[in-house]
């Protein structure tokens, strides 16, 4: 499987990927995902979304690095599977490739941040050697389980 930068012309995979709300809720932190949702994501200097592909070249996962050059860290941000693809290791692959691209960057940390109730997320990256950081339970952004993964 590769990792291959998003172009404009895939909004319809996540379109079709994130037509249900509890996909939308814990992929997008909203309801209902829009086209401008995805492009506003593509044309952000600070964003990298890629497409994980298998060996035909369809489309399994999305992902991005979001990239705070203030902090030195990353983020992974706006991971989804296609539905029929889900529970057969392909969001572990993602975060695999995904780790590999944050390479390039150079910096000692990735951070993610989950909705608490998506527990099969959760339990993917904790086994890909991502921590919980209970410490920021009392952040204003409370409202997210917060995962972190030195890299250094």
């Amino acid at each position: 499987m590769q990792l291959r930068k998003a172009a404009r012309e895939d909004e319809m995979f996540l379109r079709l990927w994130l037509d249900n709300e509890r996909d939308c809720e814990f992929a997008v932190n909203k309801k209902v995902y829009t086209s401008d949702d995805f492009f506003s994501w593509l044309d952000a200097e600070d964003q990298h979304g890629y497409f994980l592909l298998n060996e035909q070249q369809e489309p399994l996962a999305y992902g991005e690095i979001w990239v705070d050059e203030a902090e030195k860290d990353l983020e992974f941000a706006h991971l989804v599977v296609a539905p029929n693809k889900r529970s057969q290791g392909v969001g572990k692959i993602l975060i695999s490739r995904l780790e590999k691209e944050a390479d390039k960057f150079d910096f000692p940390v990735i951070y993610m941040r989950v909705n608490p109730d998506n527990a099969q997320a959760i339990s993917c990256y904790v086994k890909g050697g991502f921590e919980i950081q209970e410490q920021f339970e009392s952040m204003p952004d409370s409202k997210w389980t917060w995962l972190k993964k030195d890299l250094i």
